[in-house]
């Protein structure tokens, strides 16, 4: 009976949370175009109402332009052109990305993969977003200087490890549940991720600090 009321509680907890983020990436995605494209097109058409000058029109194209630019940045954040491409590929991307906004950690890559299977966009999605998420917690919390990110690929198997010489976090051996009650969303959502793509999530300490995030996903 007290099992059953605590998986009952977890999921309750869980859906809420879950609501939440949902109602607050809408409202970050609608405040988003209304800050941006929406306001710099109510300008365009206004300059437009009046006297169109050659000066008024080529001012009006380069807002254009500049909208058009703000909507594929948009977009491509709701649905990564990476995770079109192969998942090595994706992980140089996400990493070369990570170094330019972060010119004070040092970054080491390692790959080994001889041949990697095209992998499931399930597969695909949970891998980008633990290691997005992964290198978010970094640049957010973790007050590191070095990061080491080793990908490997054997027998149908993807192994991810992000290690940081941070500061660690305390997200050892608690349950989804305790993870949401302490507001740990995104650590809550990297093992979601995990368990949709079929494989396992590890998030532990490094020595002789920081963190070490391990994830292996079936292909």
């Amino acid at each position: 009976g007290l099992l059953v009321i605590n998986l009952m509680e977890m999921m309750q907890l869980f859906s809420s949370r879950m609501l939440y983020e949902k109602e607050r990436q809408r409202q970050q995605i609608a405040t988003e175009i209304h800050n941006e494209p929406l306001h710099t097109l109510t300008a365009v058409m206004m300059q437009l109402q009046g006297n169109a000058t050659a000066e008024t029109l080529q001012n009006a194209a380069q807002a254009i332009r500049r909208v058009t630019h703000d909507l594929r940045r948009i977009i491509a954040d709701l649905r990564p052109p990476a995770l079109k491409e192969s998942i090595e590929w994706m992980v140089r991307q996400v990493v070369r990305g990570f170094e330019e906004t972060h010119e004070n950690i040092k970054v080491v890559l390692r790959t080994e993969i001889c041949s990697e299977k095209q992998a499931n966009e399930q597969t695909k999605s949970a891998f980008y977003y633990i290691l997005t998420e992964a290198l978010n917690n970094i640049s957010k919390h973790a007050q590191a200087t070095a990061v080491s990110i080793t990908l490997c690929y054997d027998e149908g198997l993807l192994s991810l490890e992000v290690a940081d010489n941070g500061v660690g976090i305390d997200s050892n051996n608690q349950s989804l549940a305790e993870l949401l009650r302490r507001h740990h969303i995104g650590l809550a959502d990297m093992y979601r991720w995990a368990t949709i793509g079929g494989g396992t999530l590890a998030i532990e300490g490094n020595v002789p600090s920081g963190t070490i995030v391990k994830l292996e996903l079936p292909i």
